[in-house]
Protein backbone atom coordinates (compact mmCIF):
# COMPACT_ATOMS: atom_id res chain seq x y z
CA UNK A 1 0.00 0.00 0.00
CA UNK A 2 2.84 2.39 0.74
CA UNK A 3 4.27 1.71 -2.69
CA UNK A 4 0.95 2.66 -4.29
CA UNK A 5 0.76 5.92 -2.34
CA UNK A 6 4.34 6.73 -3.31
CA UNK A 7 3.58 6.05 -6.96
CA UNK A 8 0.54 8.34 -6.91
CA UNK A 9 2.50 11.13 -5.23
CA UNK A 10 5.28 10.84 -7.82
CA UNK A 11 2.76 11.06 -10.64
CA UNK A 12 1.43 14.33 -9.26
CA UNK A 13 4.77 15.82 -8.21
CA UNK A 14 5.17 18.02 -11.28
CA UNK A 15 1.52 18.99 -11.38
CA UNK A 16 1.76 20.39 -7.85
CA UNK A 17 4.50 22.72 -9.04
CA UNK A 18 2.53 23.53 -12.18
CA UNK A 19 -0.45 24.53 -10.03
CA UNK A 20 1.73 26.95 -8.06
CA UNK A 21 2.91 28.61 -11.27
CA UNK A 22 -0.64 28.64 -12.64
CA UNK A 23 -1.86 30.41 -9.50
CA UNK A 24 0.72 33.16 -10.02
CA UNK A 25 -0.32 33.56 -13.66
CA UNK A 26 -3.94 33.98 -12.57
CA UNK A 27 -2.83 36.59 -10.03
CA UNK A 28 -0.98 38.35 -12.85
CA UNK A 29 -4.20 38.38 -14.90
CA UNK A 30 -5.86 40.23 -12.02
CA UNK A 31 -3.29 43.01 -12.37
CA UNK A 32 -3.06 43.08 -16.17
CA UNK A 33 -6.14 42.78 -18.36
CA UNK A 34 -5.38 39.67 -20.42
CA UNK A 35 -6.57 40.44 -23.95
CA UNK A 36 -5.01 40.68 -27.42
CA UNK A 37 -3.76 44.20 -26.77
CA UNK A 38 -1.63 43.01 -23.86
CA UNK A 39 -0.04 39.95 -25.44
CA UNK A 40 3.31 41.71 -25.91
CA UNK A 41 3.42 43.24 -22.44
CA UNK A 42 6.68 42.22 -20.78
CA UNK A 43 8.17 42.28 -17.28
CA UNK A 44 10.83 40.76 -15.04
CA UNK A 45 8.11 38.81 -13.25
CA UNK A 46 6.97 37.26 -16.53
CA UNK A 47 10.55 36.31 -17.40
CA UNK A 48 10.83 34.52 -14.06
CA UNK A 49 7.60 32.59 -14.67
CA UNK A 50 8.79 31.57 -18.14
CA UNK A 51 12.08 30.28 -16.74
CA UNK A 52 10.30 28.29 -14.03
CA UNK A 53 7.99 26.72 -16.62
CA UNK A 54 10.99 25.81 -18.75
CA UNK A 55 12.80 24.13 -15.85
CA UNK A 56 9.73 21.96 -15.27
CA UNK A 57 9.41 21.17 -18.97
CA UNK A 58 13.05 20.10 -19.14
CA UNK A 59 12.60 17.73 -16.20
CA UNK A 60 9.26 16.25 -17.13
CA UNK A 61 10.19 15.79 -20.79
CA UNK A 62 13.30 13.83 -19.76
CA UNK A 63 11.25 11.60 -17.48
CA UNK A 64 8.74 10.96 -20.27
CA UNK A 65 11.65 10.28 -22.64
CA UNK A 66 12.86 7.42 -20.44
CA UNK A 67 9.30 6.18 -19.82
CA UNK A 68 9.11 5.83 -23.59
CA UNK A 69 12.33 3.80 -23.54
CA UNK A 70 14.45 6.61 -24.93
CA UNK A 71 18.13 5.82 -25.38
CA UNK A 72 20.51 6.80 -22.58
CA UNK A 73 23.07 9.25 -23.95
CA UNK A 74 25.49 11.93 -22.83
CA UNK A 75 24.42 15.51 -23.24
CA UNK A 76 20.74 14.60 -23.51
CA UNK A 77 18.78 17.68 -24.62
CA UNK A 78 15.20 18.18 -23.58
CA UNK A 79 14.09 19.64 -26.91
CA UNK A 80 16.17 18.01 -29.67
CA UNK A 81 16.10 14.60 -27.96
CA UNK A 82 13.23 14.32 -25.49
CA UNK A 83 10.49 16.48 -27.03
CA UNK A 84 11.39 15.09 -30.44
CA UNK A 85 10.88 11.49 -29.26
CA UNK A 86 7.63 12.38 -27.45
CA UNK A 87 6.35 14.05 -30.60
CA UNK A 88 7.28 11.06 -32.76
CA UNK A 89 5.32 8.76 -30.45
CA UNK A 90 2.34 10.95 -29.54
CA UNK A 91 2.09 13.65 -32.26
CA UNK A 92 2.05 16.38 -29.62
CA UNK A 93 2.70 18.99 -32.33
CA UNK A 94 -0.95 18.53 -33.37
CA UNK A 95 -2.54 18.58 -29.90
CA UNK A 96 -4.84 21.47 -29.03
CA UNK A 97 -5.30 23.00 -25.58
CA UNK A 98 -8.13 25.45 -24.82
CA UNK A 99 -7.96 28.46 -22.49
CA UNK A 100 -10.95 28.44 -20.13
CA UNK A 101 -10.16 30.99 -17.42
CA UNK A 102 -12.68 33.85 -17.29
CA UNK A 103 -9.86 36.34 -16.72
CA UNK A 104 -8.53 35.52 -20.19
CA UNK A 105 -10.16 37.68 -22.86
CA UNK A 106 -8.13 36.67 -25.90
CA UNK A 107 -9.82 36.38 -29.29
CA UNK A 108 -8.23 32.95 -29.83
CA UNK A 109 -8.69 30.39 -27.09
CA UNK A 110 -7.12 27.34 -28.73
CA UNK A 111 -3.36 26.75 -28.50
CA UNK A 112 -1.04 24.21 -30.08
CA UNK A 113 1.77 24.29 -27.49
CA UNK A 114 4.10 22.20 -29.64
CA UNK A 115 3.10 23.49 -33.08
CA UNK A 116 6.75 22.96 -33.95
CA UNK A 117 8.03 20.30 -31.58
CA UNK A 118 11.46 21.93 -31.23
CA UNK A 119 11.59 25.37 -32.81
CA UNK A 120 8.49 26.90 -31.26
CA UNK A 121 8.11 30.47 -30.03
CA UNK A 122 8.12 29.77 -26.29
CA UNK A 123 11.31 27.69 -26.53
CA UNK A 124 13.03 30.48 -28.43
CA UNK A 125 11.87 32.92 -25.75
CA UNK A 126 13.16 30.65 -23.01
CA UNK A 127 16.57 30.27 -24.64
CA UNK A 128 16.85 34.03 -25.14
CA UNK A 129 15.91 34.84 -21.54
CA UNK A 130 18.18 32.11 -20.22
CA UNK A 131 21.28 33.26 -22.09
CA UNK A 132 20.65 36.98 -22.62
CA UNK A 133 18.37 37.98 -19.76
CA UNK A 134 18.84 41.75 -19.90
CA UNK A 135 18.29 42.17 -23.63
CA UNK A 136 15.55 39.53 -23.91
CA UNK A 137 13.21 40.98 -21.31
CA UNK A 138 12.45 44.19 -23.16
CA UNK A 139 12.63 45.67 -26.67
CA UNK A 140 16.25 46.29 -27.68
CA UNK A 141 18.21 47.57 -30.65
CA UNK A 142 20.79 45.43 -32.46
CA UNK A 143 22.63 46.66 -35.57
CA UNK A 144 19.96 49.27 -36.07
CA UNK A 145 17.12 46.74 -35.86
CA UNK A 146 14.49 46.50 -33.14
CA UNK A 147 14.45 43.13 -31.32
CA UNK A 148 11.07 42.19 -29.85
CA UNK A 149 10.86 41.42 -26.12
CA UNK A 150 10.71 37.73 -25.17
CA UNK A 151 9.40 37.95 -21.60
CA UNK A 152 5.84 38.55 -22.79
CA UNK A 153 2.38 37.40 -21.80
CA UNK A 154 2.10 35.65 -25.17
CA UNK A 155 5.17 33.50 -24.52
CA UNK A 156 4.16 32.90 -20.92
CA UNK A 157 0.72 31.52 -21.88
CA UNK A 158 2.26 29.35 -24.60
CA UNK A 159 4.96 27.83 -22.41
CA UNK A 160 2.48 27.29 -19.57
CA UNK A 161 0.19 25.40 -21.96
CA UNK A 162 3.14 23.21 -23.01
CA UNK A 163 3.89 22.42 -19.36
CA UNK A 164 0.22 21.66 -18.75
CA UNK A 165 0.05 19.18 -21.64
CA UNK A 166 3.21 17.35 -20.56
CA UNK A 167 1.81 17.12 -17.02
CA UNK A 168 -1.41 15.58 -18.32
CA UNK A 169 0.57 12.87 -20.10
CA UNK A 170 2.93 12.32 -17.19
CA UNK A 171 0.20 12.06 -14.55
CA UNK A 172 -1.79 9.60 -16.62
CA UNK A 173 1.00 7.74 -18.38
CA UNK A 174 -0.28 4.28 -17.43
CA UNK A 175 -3.78 5.13 -18.74
CA UNK A 176 -2.75 6.24 -22.24
CA UNK A 177 -4.46 4.25 -24.98
CA UNK A 178 -3.69 3.85 -28.69
CA UNK A 179 -6.62 4.05 -31.13
CA UNK A 180 -5.94 4.09 -34.88
CA UNK A 181 -2.25 4.76 -34.21
CA UNK A 182 -3.11 7.88 -32.17
CA UNK A 183 -2.46 8.11 -28.42
CA UNK A 184 -5.39 9.30 -26.30
CA UNK A 185 -6.09 9.73 -22.62
CA UNK A 186 -9.36 8.00 -21.67
CA UNK A 187 -11.88 9.99 -19.65
CA UNK A 188 -14.73 8.07 -18.08
CA UNK A 189 -18.27 9.06 -18.95
CA UNK A 190 -21.67 7.48 -19.35
CA UNK A 191 -23.91 7.28 -22.41
CA UNK A 192 -26.34 10.11 -22.93
CA UNK A 193 -29.31 7.77 -22.66
CA UNK A 194 -29.12 4.36 -21.05
CA UNK A 195 -32.14 2.84 -19.27
CA UNK A 196 -32.67 -0.87 -18.79
CA UNK A 197 -31.77 -2.71 -21.99
CA UNK A 198 -32.13 0.36 -24.16
CA UNK A 199 -29.07 2.34 -25.19
CA UNK A 200 -29.46 5.25 -27.60
CA UNK A 201 -26.17 5.93 -29.33
CA UNK A 202 -24.36 9.11 -28.37
CA UNK A 203 -22.74 10.69 -25.35
CA UNK A 204 -22.78 14.03 -23.62
CA UNK A 205 -19.47 15.82 -22.98
CA UNK A 206 -21.00 19.00 -21.59
CA UNK A 207 -20.50 18.01 -17.95
CA UNK A 208 -17.09 16.35 -18.25
CA UNK A 209 -14.16 17.98 -16.48
CA UNK A 210 -11.56 18.17 -19.23
CA UNK A 211 -9.28 20.46 -17.23
CA UNK A 212 -7.84 17.65 -15.09
CA UNK A 213 -7.44 20.13 -12.22
CA UNK A 214 -6.28 23.22 -14.13
CA UNK A 215 -8.00 26.59 -13.72
CA UNK A 216 -6.61 27.93 -16.99
CA UNK A 217 -6.66 25.13 -19.57
CA UNK A 218 -8.57 22.07 -20.65
CA UNK A 219 -7.66 19.34 -23.11
CA UNK A 220 -9.49 18.73 -26.38
CA UNK A 221 -11.70 15.65 -26.43
CA UNK A 222 -13.09 13.51 -29.23
CA UNK A 223 -16.76 14.29 -29.71
CA UNK A 224 -19.28 12.36 -31.66
CA UNK A 225 -22.82 12.43 -32.97
CA UNK A 226 -24.75 9.19 -33.21
CA UNK A 227 -21.65 7.37 -32.02
CA UNK A 228 -21.66 3.67 -31.24
CA UNK A 229 -19.50 1.38 -29.14
CA UNK A 230 -16.36 0.30 -30.93
CA UNK A 231 -13.05 -1.26 -29.86
CA UNK A 232 -14.66 -2.75 -26.78
CA UNK A 233 -16.22 0.12 -24.86
CA UNK A 234 -14.94 3.11 -26.84
CA UNK A 235 -17.31 5.59 -28.46
CA UNK A 236 -15.41 6.69 -31.56
CA UNK A 237 -17.66 6.31 -34.59
CA UNK A 238 -18.80 9.71 -35.87
CA UNK A 239 -16.18 12.24 -34.84
CA UNK A 240 -16.36 16.01 -34.88
CA UNK A 241 -13.05 17.75 -35.43
CA UNK A 242 -9.53 16.57 -36.09
CA UNK A 243 -8.63 13.28 -34.39
CA UNK A 244 -4.94 14.18 -34.23
CA UNK A 245 -5.65 17.40 -32.33
CA UNK A 246 -7.53 15.67 -29.52
CA UNK A 247 -5.82 14.67 -26.28
CA UNK A 248 -8.65 12.67 -24.73
CA UNK A 249 -11.60 10.48 -25.63
CA UNK A 250 -14.69 9.33 -23.70
CA UNK A 251 -14.91 5.78 -22.34
CA UNK A 252 -18.31 4.26 -21.72
CA UNK A 253 -18.95 3.04 -18.18
CA UNK A 254 -22.19 1.31 -17.25
CA UNK A 255 -23.74 2.45 -14.01
CA UNK A 256 -27.12 2.91 -12.36
CA UNK A 257 -28.71 6.27 -13.02
CA UNK A 258 -30.26 8.33 -10.24
CA UNK A 259 -33.98 9.02 -10.15
CA UNK A 260 -33.30 12.62 -11.11
CA UNK A 261 -31.30 11.52 -14.14
CA UNK A 262 -34.00 9.05 -15.15
CA UNK A 263 -36.68 11.76 -14.93
CA UNK A 264 -34.55 14.11 -17.00
CA UNK A 265 -33.98 11.41 -19.60
CA UNK A 266 -37.66 10.43 -19.59
CA UNK A 267 -38.68 14.03 -20.32
CA UNK A 268 -36.13 14.12 -23.11
CA UNK A 269 -37.49 10.88 -24.54
CA UNK A 270 -41.08 12.15 -24.46
CA UNK A 271 -40.02 15.25 -26.37
CA UNK A 272 -38.05 13.23 -28.93
CA UNK A 273 -40.90 10.77 -29.43
CA UNK A 274 -43.34 13.64 -29.91
CA UNK A 275 -41.07 15.26 -32.51
CA UNK A 276 -40.55 11.96 -34.31
CA UNK A 277 -44.26 11.10 -34.31
CA UNK A 278 -45.16 14.51 -35.68
CA UNK A 279 -42.55 14.15 -38.40
CA UNK A 280 -43.49 10.59 -39.39
CA UNK A 281 -47.18 10.72 -38.62
CA UNK A 282 -47.02 7.61 -36.47
CA UNK A 283 -49.02 6.83 -33.35
CA UNK A 284 -47.48 6.04 -29.99
CA UNK A 285 -48.40 4.64 -26.59
CA UNK A 286 -47.73 6.58 -23.42
CA UNK A 287 -46.20 4.22 -20.81
CA UNK A 288 -42.51 4.89 -19.98
CA UNK A 289 -41.44 1.44 -21.13
CA UNK A 290 -43.30 1.81 -24.42
CA UNK A 291 -41.87 5.27 -24.97
CA UNK A 292 -38.32 4.07 -24.43
CA UNK A 293 -38.82 1.02 -26.64
CA UNK A 294 -40.50 3.01 -29.38
CA UNK A 295 -37.79 5.68 -29.37
CA UNK A 296 -35.09 3.01 -29.56
CA UNK A 297 -36.92 1.37 -32.49
CA UNK A 298 -37.18 4.68 -34.30
CA UNK A 299 -33.43 5.11 -34.11
CA UNK A 300 -32.50 1.61 -35.24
Amino acid sequence: MNRMVKKMNNNYLYFTIYKNIEKEVIELSNNIFFDDNQLDVYSINISDLILRCAVEIENISKELYFKLDGEEKRGLKYDYDCIKLIDNRWKINKKVITKINKNFHFSLNDIQPFDDAIKNSWNSAYQSIKHERTSAIKTTEYNGESISPQATIRNLINILSALYLLNIYYMNFEELTVIDNIVYLPIKTSPLLFIGDWHINGYDLSELDLSFGSKIFQVSCLNGSGAKMMSGNYFIDVIKGDKDSCVSFPVFIEREFTDEEKNRMYNYIVKEIDNEVRRRGKSMRSSPEDLIGQLANLYK
